[in-house]
């Protein structure tokens, strides 16, 4: 493969559970193969992924997947304007390949990537591991567990998009979290949702979430409440609601804190290293207060909620 990609990973809730299988020795000695890497700065394109071209030795020739996964956790060698997409620290524990799908288990740092950076950390080990000819399909784990509400499918090269050119939108697996209909917390969902080439990720999951969960232990953002405007800004985002958002539920009730935080951890799980807080206007201007919340100042997300 000799392209760049951009990030949109299709991926699907439910790890595939493989059983254990030997690890294969193909020698590859002398052929070459492209790491995969996240772009430093990408272009107007769109693009977010590109590769630099690495010979196999004789040693690695023999364990290609170990050498592969060594040499994408070690980061780019090249000067290309590639960084690495990979937590400091990161190790594989192991690997299990079973009829042609890999499940690659990592340490615990990873666990920590959301949103855009766990799709391109995603893509950028399926789009590597996916040349070897008995791989065609690759899923990760941590600590030996799927990544809490952020599963993914076996990935393969064709679930990704390859270009904004070729595509009118491209496709990123999110969580949307709900309020439960008992009132007992909040619950998450992964949704795979489409960015159209001139809208934004924020925007895209910010209206998954008011077109309501599928499951129906979950409840929907109340009636009347409108999604105005999502805008980003330092640390966080700024999110201007219509003035339903006042009286959507009794003052004081509880409903009303879990309906903020619903919205206020859906964005935050985009990316939380960056994305640490929201600030809530209505009809564009700020408010002090409203069901019992300060509203005047913005608010960090709350993940303990999940229940």
């Amino acid at each position: 493969m000799r392209r760049n990609i951009c990030i949109a990973a299709c991926a699907a809730l439910c790890l595939i559970l493989l059983l254990p299988a030997c690890k294969q020795q193909v020698d590859k000695s002398g052929e070459t193969v492209d790491l995969y890497f996240a772009v430093s700065e990408p272009g107007a394109g769109g693009t977010a992924v590109g590769f630099e071209t690495h010979v196999f030795t004789a040693d690695e020739s023999e364990k290609p997947v170990d050498a592969l996964l060594s040499l994408l956790l070690a980061g780019p060698a090249e000067e290309l304007g590639l960084v690495s997409p990979f937590p400091a620290g990161v190790t594989v524990r192991d690997w299990q390949l079973e009829e042609g799908q890999l499940t690659v288990d990592l340490s615990g740092q990873y666990g920590g990537l959301s949103g855009v950076d766990l799709t391109i950390a995603n893509s950028c080990i399926a789009l590597t591991l996916c040349q070897l000819d008995e791989i065609t399909s690759v899923g990760v784990t941590v600590e030996g567990d799927a990544l809490a509400f952020r599963q993914m499918q076996q990935l393969s090269p064709s679930d990704l998009v390859l270009d904004w050119a070729e595509e009118e939108a491209v496709s990123v697996m999110v969580t949307l979290w709900f309020s439960r209909q008992d009132g007992d917390g909040l619950g998450v969902e992964t949704r795979q949702v489409l960015v159209e080439e001139d809208g934004t990720l924020a925007q895209a999951t910010m209206e998954a979430l008011f077109s309501g969960p599928v499951g129906e232990d979950l409840a929907p953002i109340p009636t009347g409440v409108q999604l105005l405007s999502v805008t980003p800004a330092e640390g966080g985002y700024i999110l201007n609601l219509s003035a339903e958002l006042l009286t959507a539920v009794p003052y004081g009730d509880k409903q009303f804190e879990a309906m903020i935080y619903c919205m206020v951890n859906t964005l935050c799980s985009l990316d939380t290293e960056k994305i640490r807080q929201v600030l809530f206007l209505v009809d564009g201007e700020p408010v002090e207060s409203a069901g019992g919340m300060l509203l005047h100042e913005p608010i960090t997300p709350d993940f303990t909620l999940e229940k």
